[in-house]
């Protein structure tokens, strides 16, 4: 899969998604230090606890 330069972090998790044939709705998360439930973290925009929004996190501001 290619991911363009204007591709979120909700792009990412919608890949990761349909790689894995999975078709339920559900809150995520991804925790940028390897550790769960740690910050910083990205997570989807229904998602009350996170600072930043999947949806608002381009790819290439992960690296």
């Amino acid at each position: 899969m290619q991911c363009s330069t204007d591709a979120t972090m909700e792009d990412l998790h919608g890949a990761i998604q349909q790689a894995y044939e999975w078709r339920d709705v559900h809150l995520y998360s991804f925790f940028m230090t390897g550790k769960a439930w740690t910050e910083p973290s990205i997570s989807s925009p229904e998602e009350w606890t996170s600072a930043h929004s999947a949806d608002q996190v381009l790819l290439w501001e992960t690296v």
